[in-house]
């Protein structure tokens, strides 16, 4: 169990990796607001680590990415499908971070959510998957 101090950094740095992943601004430090420094760590294998410092005041943050929480439902890979295919970038439902991918052979798209490291793969196909929500609504996921 994290001491309530250790708990508001881990906090924090979860904050600022949120941001950053987000793309939107660079994240800058609460106590100088100088712009961060986010350089990865490979310490953990298959998970993303990251160490946050600030130029200014010289703070320092660790940051480490969750084990897995699952995969991408099918909902979610057709989602990001469309926003490829509408030349946007995909963006997570839960944190609002930029998606990564990578295409294979085949078609083959794998997903990647850099922050809760949620990841998935789904193959393009030529035909349009319809969602129906109920009787009056439904969307529409094009996909090339």
């Amino acid at each position: 169990m994290l001491s309530p101090h250790d708990q508001s950094c881990a906090d924090e740095a979860g904050r600022l990796v949120r941001e950053y992943f987000a793309g939107k601004e660079a994240p800058l430090c609460e106590k100088c607001g100088e712009e961060l420094v986010f350089t990865n760590d490979y310490a953990l294998g298959d998970r993303l680590c990251l160490k946050i410092s600030c130029r200014g005041c010289g703070r320092k943050l660790n940051w480490q990415q969750s084990r897995s929480p699952g995969g991408w439902t099918v909902v979610h890979l057709n989602y990001f499908l469309e926003r490829v295919a509408q030349d946007q970038v995909p963006r997570c439902p839960i944190d609002d971070s930029s998606v990564s991918f990578a295409e294979f052979e085949g078609g083959v798209i794998e997903f990647r959510c850099p922050f809760c490291n949620r990841r998935g793969r789904i193959g393009r196909s030529e035909e349009s998957t319809r969602l129906h929500l109920n009787e009056n609504e439904s969307i529409v996921f094009l996909t090339v």
